[in-house]
């Protein structure tokens, strides 16, 4: 007569009590579900068309209605004279700049106002591996709406500009850079934001901090006296960061690729200051 053998049991079975370890692309799949659930990804994605692709629209259309030809010259994409089409059309991305910042800050302070964050970092314990999965997230969603929003724009506002043989083709010098360098700008704003987020853990504040960050303290930049100003300002965030969306960049600033590095850095910067406070914080 044989003994049956007893059933295995979470205690016997190799592994059984091992906690599951979330990889990076488990992280990615949660963060994911968070963008496309969360209410307000979606305000801040439509806010950033809409207020882009009109703005553009509307100035386009203006310059076309009011262009006389006879005092005002002809389209020149090196910003010699006349007017340059591409930054005519693109005009809104200004707007869009401060929506695809909102959603950057809120990607992450919207985690601290609800207490999720407490969550999601019991699940993954290695926060590093979070503040990568959300800067992956936001850079895909930002590049693919950027994409769309400047394109559109561009095409809308080339049709208006058209009427009196203004616009310019996506094969003309520099334009087609100066279209995906709008987008890659845009994406890298949203880091900004996310960066900024991370730092501060208010929505309030971020929003305030990141709007301060790319735009009024680049501008105060111009206010310091001499040489001194001018070398220091188009090395700040946006100054050197917007290098890349023009057609001419002109002689003063950085090259376009080494603007946009340099704006990209000062968002790495933010997001590696974020994780170590993250690492170091309680929350």
């Amino acid at each position: 007569m044989t003994t049956a053998s007893p059933p295995a049991t979470a205690a016997t079975t190799p592994g059984a009590n091992k906690p599951h370890t979330q990889t990076l692309g488990d992280v990615i799949a949660s963060e994911w579900i968070k963008v496309t659930t969360v209410r307000s990804t979606w305000w801040s994605l439509i806010a950033a068309f809409v207020l882009t692709v009109a703005f553009g629209a509307l100035l386009s259309w203006g310059v076309a209605a009011t262009w006389d030809p006879q005092t005002m010259g002809g389209i020149d994409q090196e910003m010699g004279g006349g007017i340059d089409a591409v930054s005519t059309s693109l005009a809104g991305t200004l707007f869009g700049e401060l929506a695809l910042v909102v959603f950057g800050v809120l990607f992450i302070t919207a985690e601290y106002s609800s207490g999720g964050i407490r969550a999601t970092l019991v699940s993954v314990p290695k926060r590093s591996r979070v503040v990568v999965a959300k800067t992956i997230v936001v850079a895909s969603v930002a590049l693919v709406a950027s994409l769309v929003i400047v394109f559109v724009s561009f095409f809308v506002g080339q049709a208006l500009l058209a009427s009196e043989s203004l616009n310019v083709g996506l094969g003309d010098p520099n334009v087609l850079r100066a279209l995906v360098g709008s987008a890659l700008y845009l994406t890298a704003a949203a880091l900004f934001g996310l960066g900024i987020g991370l730092v501060v853990r208010s929505s309030g504040a971020g929003i305030t901090a990141a709007i301060a960050g790319l735009i009024i303290v680049p501008s105060l930049t111009g206010l310091l006296p001499g040489q001194w100003g001018e070398n220091i300002g188009k090395f700040v965030t946006s100054n050197a960061g917007r290098q890349i969306t023009l057609v001419d960049p002109g002689v003063n600033g950085l090259s376009p690729w080494v603007g946009y590095a340099v704006f990209v850095g000062w968002a790495a910067a933010l997001l590696v200051l974020g994780t170590v406070l993250l690492r170091r914080r309680d929350v």
